[in-house]
């Protein structure tokens, strides 16, 4: 911990060497350091597309319906939401 950063503006931390750029494209690209371009946030959406699959909280039903169908559990149906 530095009190001095308790002083720093949003501004501040973006303009230091702390702040990140980008860093979830960085880290699904595997381009941690030097520029990037579009073409690197187009593989990262990409990426997101086919290796994740997202549930919400406030749709849990839809979500579980979606998680049964997507995994192939059987019919979903079946399931008692």
């Amino acid at each position: 911990y530095n009190p001095e950063y308790a002083k720093w503006t949003i501004d501040d931390y973006v303009q230091s060497e702390f702040c990140e750029s980008n860093w979830m494209v960085r880290a699904l690209t595997n381009k941690m350091v030097g520029p990037l371009a579009s073409e690197d946030v187009m593989i990262a959406k990409e990426i997101l597309k086919r290796k994740c699959l997202i549930g919400l909280m406030d749709r849990m039903e839809e979500s579980i319906v979606r998680f049964h169908a997507y995994f192939g559990f059987g019919d979903a149906g079946d399931l008692d939401c």
